[in-house]
């Protein structure tokens, strides 16, 4: 409530100043807050986690939210003031309504803007008696959230949902990763102040998306014993609470970079959020059940509550004895998960399990890895294991060969290419592999004497922010893929395999240049190949690296500098 006042007040202060420098000054300043706005959005996550995550984790997101919008504003308004230094002359009437109105949108932006960062901030259980979801009120109930009266930061983060679906939309909107930002950001902060609200990008690995049996999700209630005290609790299967509904549960191992202070994997099931699409609108959800600590694999949630006691998802939990987080989600029948994001800063992209109706025995262990290689020899296809993030692309899987991830009997050069006896020692090829059987033959690479050819089998990126778009760019346009061995030698690539489809047509393109490795003009676009072809689930990219004999490959990254992906749990040594 008192938090809600202060904003009310401050935002007549700030309309009640713009009415009374007029209608063209509150237009310049209107303007100029929502091209801030748009931009600190867009930008606020690059500089969150590569400039500000090493110096304070859990301040990362809210200085950069407000420093990306405070800045450009203050500079902007600085430099049109030195510009433009006389008003327009209106009749007093208009001019003072038109500037309460731009005053008012302005103040609501501002006053949002600075909400959302407030709300950011790790203050434990309230700031001037607000707090978004309140697990500390003993009748809290798991849908319960709390609004601020005028809803400013709604205002603020819907302007900027509906700037990047218009003029400011780029490959990826930035609704597309944030649904909802404003209920996000009341999710992480469900958690006392000695629990981080905020990890890294690579600090979770994804494991196993699977269905669950109804039976298998439990209601826990409280019991009383004779005298009406409280007696321990009762555990009950119970389905799902919607129709059309079913239940998921998801797997994912948090790394060491997202412990707390005390060494410890703390959290809150409602700092983890699934996201992915429902039938063509991206809608985000919380789970709704955790796996049971006592270890019997049941996942068990509390609806109804009592004083104090907490819902089970408000509740704080630790990772279980494989260092693993476990959780189930209620998603409707034709919900398609893109990506799971642990603490706001670390993502892993989530791929359906294909046994989908197991149970807890099932998820006990880990799901086998799959096969290396098809009947018939090829490489089969691998989808994202693996979270972790650099410009451009993921590692999902590596590994040494020096065969073509598919057999080729039917090809043709673009420009030169050297290929005899069915080896590729260089050039640039593409095929149909719908057309296949007729034709040479062409099946592995020639690797030069002393060297070992890495394939990495890798995730194509879209950046959200504008900056990390602009980077990524950069990046793609002139493959600066690198690989890092145990010894800090580095290696670039060399090649690169990319398998989707085109029109009807489902196409492979094979670069391989050993004598260019990394250089400018090497290695480059596909020719049949575009970058929107390459999204979704059904496309296959390969880099190829020629690392020396007896070296163990460690990281991966696009400049070569620190930092990057670490792939040291791979085991790449070369043979």
């Amino acid at each position: 409530m008192w938090l809600s006042i202060f904003l009310i007040v401050l935002i007549a202060a700030i309309t009640f100043f713009q009415s009374i420098h007029g209608l063209f000054s509150g237009l310049i300043t209107c303007t100029l807050t929502i091209l801030s706005c748009a931009f600190a959005f867009a930008i606020h996550e690059y500089v969150a986690l590569e400039l500000l995550i090493q110096w304070k984790p859990d301040f990362a997101v809210p200085l950069s939210l407000l420093l990306c919008f405070v800045v450009p504003l203050i500079v902007l308004r600085t430099a049109i003031d030195s510009l433009i230094r006389r008003s327009c002359l209106l009749p007093s009437l208009v001019d003072r309504v038109g500037g309460v109105v731009f005053g008012f949108v302005t103040a609501m932006l501002i006053i949002g803007m600075l909400t959302i960062s407030l709300q950011l901030l790790p203050f434990g259980d309230s700031f001037l008696g607000f707090r978004r979801v309140n697990v500390t009120d003993p009748e809290f109930e798991p849908d319960d959230e709390n609004n601020i009266w005028l809803k400013p930061d709604r205002f603020a983060a819907g302007f900027a949902s509906m700037l990047s679906s218009g003029i400011f939309s780029g490959q990826r909107r930035w609704n597309q990763d944030h649904p909802d930002f404003v209920q996000e950001v009341g999710w992480s902060q469900t958690v006392p102040r000695d629990v981080r609200c905020f990890v890294p990008r690579n600090a979770i690995r994804f494991d196993s998306f699977t269905r669950l049996k109804p039976e298998y999700v439990y209601l826990r209630r409280p019991t009383t014993d004779q005298q009406g005290g409280p007696a321990g609790s009762d555990v009950t299967p119970e389905g799902p609470k919607e129709t059309r509904h079913q239940f998921w549960a998801l797997r994912f191992k948090p790394q060491r970079v997202a412990q707390d202070e005390s060494k410890e994997h703390r959290f809150c099931p409602y700092q983890i959020r699934l996201v992915g699409d429902d039938r063509g609108v991206v809608r985000q959800y919380r789970p709704v059940a955790v796996m049971d600590s006592a270890g019997s694999h049941k996942y068990v949630r509390t609806t109804e509550t009592r004083k104090g006691k907490r819902p089970a998802v408000a509740e704080l939990y630790t990772v279980d004895g494989d260092g693993n987080i476990s959780v189930a989600f209620e998603l409707p029948e034709d919900f398609e998960p893109h990506f799971v994001e642990y603490k706001m800063g670390a993502r892993a992209r989530v791929t359906k399990t294909p046994d989908d109706t197991a149970g807890p025995s099932d998820l006990a262990a880990a799901p086998e890895p799959p096969t290396d290689a098809e009947p018939d020899g090829t490489r089969q296809p691998r989808r994202p294991q693996r979270g972790g993030r650099t410009h451009g692309a993921n590692v999902q899987e590596a590994g040494f060969s020096d065969q073509l991830p598919h057999r080729l009997t039917g090809y043709r050069t673009v420009g030169d290419a050297e290929i005899r006896n069915g080896v590729m020692s260089e050039g640039h090829i593409t095929a149909n592999l719908d057309r296949q059987g007729t034709g040479d033959e062409v099946t592995r690479f020639n690797v030069p004497r002393g060297k070992a050819l890495l394939q990495i089998d890798a995730v194509n990126l879209r950046a959200g922010s504008l900056l990390g778009r602009a980077k990524s760019f950069a990046v793609t346009t002139l493959r600066n893929y690198i690989v890092t061995d145990d010894r800090g030698g580095q290696y670039k690539i060399c090649g690169q395999i990319a398998v989707a489809k085109v029109g009807t047509e489902r196409i492979v393109e094979i670069q391989y240049y050993p004598e260019q490795a990394g250089s400018v003009g090497g290695v480059k676009e596909f020719s049949r190949i575009k970058k929107r072809h390459l999204d979704g689930p059904d496309y296959e990219l390969y880099f190829l690296f020629l690392v020396d004999s007896g070296r163990k490959i460690v990281n991966f990254s696009t400049t070569g500098r620190r930092g990057g992906e670490d792939i040291s749990d791979l085991d790449l040594k070369a043979p």
